[in-house]
């Protein structure tokens, strides 16, 4: 046997420190509990219920919001965009698609967020396949007009009530909403005007969690004693109706 072999027979001995077990170190280790990334929680000044009333160009804007159509046949054939006839394929196709699906219900309100004295309309669909253990879709509207809305910003995952901030961010007011993390866990988070929109998704970038206290207007709470929900119908009232 040469001598490398002679040295690797010997018998090795390596004294390791004995670590002493505290109740932070154990065999079996407690699954973690997820942390919130921020405890800071809005003041809410002032609460302001859910318009009383249902709203038909609300309603017409959700739907097309939430059940995108086409109305050609993907190949370019198909009524002009725009026109009387594409207007009524649009408007029966998405209330085809509606139809295949449960009820869904929805809340409003209006508030000035951009400071030119003109209401923007906020609204939240509730209902099953919509809505999820994260919360529903909350849609922020432009009023140019009488009847006439502009969609701004659909935002998933949203949870009651909408927190509207005084402060300010390129012109618009800052908006804040809870974020689930788990079944006991949560927090807020800020919602930032960009200058076209405001962030998505609350739960990710460029929504930020709520750094400081920050006092707040509170809009589209749910009451369960008075829900004020209005039934999200699959479509034009004054279509039916001939109007």
């Amino acid at each position: 046997m040469d001598s490398f072999h002679r040295r690797s027979a010997m018998p090795l001995h390596i004294a390791l420190p004995l670590l002493p077990l505290t109740a932070g170190f154990a065999l079996a280790v407690a699954p973690l509990q997820a942390q919130p990334p921020s405890s800071a929680s809005p003041t809410v000044v002032r609460s302001v219920p859910p318009e009383p009333k249902p709203n038909r160009a609300l309603e017409a804007a959700l739907r097309d919001a939430l059940y995108p159509v086409r109305i050609d046949d993907g190949q370019g054939h198909g009524p002009d965009p725009g026109s009387a006839e594409g207007e009524m394929v649009k408007r029966n196709r998405i209330r085809a698609q509606c139809e295949r699906l449960p009820a869904h219900r929805y809340t409003w309100d209006r508030v000035d967020l951009s400071g030119d004295g003109r209401a923007e309309v906020v609204a939240q669909v509730v209902g099953p396949m919509f809505c999820g253990t994260g919360g529903c879709p909350l849609f922020i509207f432009r009023e140019p007009g009488p009847g006439r809305l502009e969609l701004i910003t659909r935002m998933s995952l949203f949870k009651d009530p909408l927190i509207v901030a005084e402060r300010r961010h390129n012109r618009w007011k800052e908006l804040i909403t809870r974020v689930r993390v788990d079944a006991g866990t949560s927090y807020y988070a800020e919602l930032l005007y960009d200058g076209r929109t405001y962030p998505t998704n609350p739960s990710v970038a460029p929504a930020i969690p709520l750094r400081r206290p920050e006092p707040g207007t509170a809009y589209l709470a749910w009451n369960e004693k008075e829900p004020r929900a209005h039934a999200l119908s699959c479509a034009d009232t004054a279509a039916k109706q001939g109007l």
